[in-house]
Formats: structure tokens, sequence, C-alpha cells
């Protein structure tokens, strides 16, 4: 299991894409990835056709299953405030 930290931006300041720092729950290493936070969020569409609460419920998980891991992101990075490309 998979906490969000936050997403880190390139460091060529032009490149529009962004990584995401995630930390293990189990052994609070960090690691980098291009998973979206967002991945496995559940759509909630049983109250849609009600009156009163026509619009998708999405249920945000608090923590995610898998992850495509990129590197990991030791100390040293920390201290650098870079991970590869990526500034922290």
């Amino acid at each position: 299991m998979y906490k969000f930290i936050k997403g880190l931006s390139h460091k060529n300041m032009t490149y529009s894409h962004i990584a995401f720092l995630y930390q293990d729950i189990n052994t609070k290493k960090y690691y980098l990835s291009h998973t979206n936070p967002n991945s496995e969020n559940i759509v909630d569409n049983s109250n849609q056709f009600m009156l009163m609460s026509n619009g998708s419920k999405i249920i945000k998980p608090e923590f995610l299953k898998n992850i495509v891991i990129e590197s990991e992101v030791t100390p040293m990075n920390f201290m650098y405030k870079q991970v590869g490309d990526y500034l922290l």
C-alpha cells in the first residue's frame, strides 16, 4: 500500500509532465512513480438517476495498492532535493 506525498515537477521548466512521490506504508521507503494518485478512484453511479443526487460520487481511497515504481528515493536525493530529473 502506498501513500501519495506530492507531485514533483521536472527540473527543466519547459517540460509539462510531472512525477509523483509515494511512501510505502509498510517499509516507510519513498518511491518515484508516474502512476497518477487518482488511478484507483471508484466512481459510484448508483444514485445517478435520483432527483436529489443526479451526479456521480467519486470515492478516493486513502492508499493505493499498486503503483509503477520508477526508482527508490534515497536520503541523498532528499539532501540534494532532486531525484532523477525531478525536483523534490
